[in-house]
């Protein structure tokens, strides 16, 4: 499959969705085999698939510790944030020492802007190209050495989804650095 989440049909969305759903329960048979050993279950795919599906789902400790200590599986849920996100803006082609301010990717822009009313806050501003487009409810971003960080997004007004946040604050930094990737789903 090609292209990304926006651009496939009702029908092949919905067979994904059955293959992820096949390849999860595949995940949960493998899962409880390996952990007759231990007693514990194995993180596997279909944590990832409900953590990159419920965007209110916090990252637990259990799927954290995975990801840090198995690179497939932290492919497996990049490689799924990449097929599945209806938007996705990759790493600044000049990913120096340089901050950023605003990102650009296929069909949003992202906006920080300060506060003028407290110094220590910053507005995070999406704005949708596309009026039309599906709304995303997440946003994620991934960078090479700190990991994964989710954030559940508000309802878009006019195009637009706003929030605002800590200057100092890990949501800040990530979208800062030039070295991330963000997705929005």
């Amino acid at each position: 499959m090609t292209g990304t989440w926006n651009t496939l049909t009702e029908r092949r969305r919905t067979l994904a969705e059955c293959a992820f759903g096949a390849l999860s329960t595949l995940d949960e048979i493998t899962a409880a085999k390996r952990s007759r050993g231990t007693g514990e279950r194995q993180v596997g795919f279909g944590d990832i698939y409900a953590y990159v599906n419920e965007p209110g789902r916090p990252m637990n400790a259990r799927l954290s510790e995975a990801l840090e200590a198995d690179a497939g599986l932290r492919e497996d849920l990049l490689r799924l944030l990449t097929k599945t996100a209806g938007y996705r803006c990759p790493r600044s082609a000049a990913a120096g020492t340089k901050v950023l301010e605003s990102r650009q990717g296929q069909g949003f822009i992202i906006r920080l802007r300060p506060s003028r009313a407290e110094p220590s806050q910053v507005y995070v501003v999406i704005e949708l190209l596309d009026p039309a487009a599906e709304t995303p409810k997440a946003l994620f971003i991934a960078e090479h050495r700190d990991g994964l960080l989710k954030h559940a997004l508000p309802e878009a007004r006019g195009g637009m989804v706003q929030l605002l946040a800590e200057t100092e604050s890990d949501l800040v930094r990530a979208l800062r650095n030039p070295g991330s990737e963000v997705f929005l789903r």
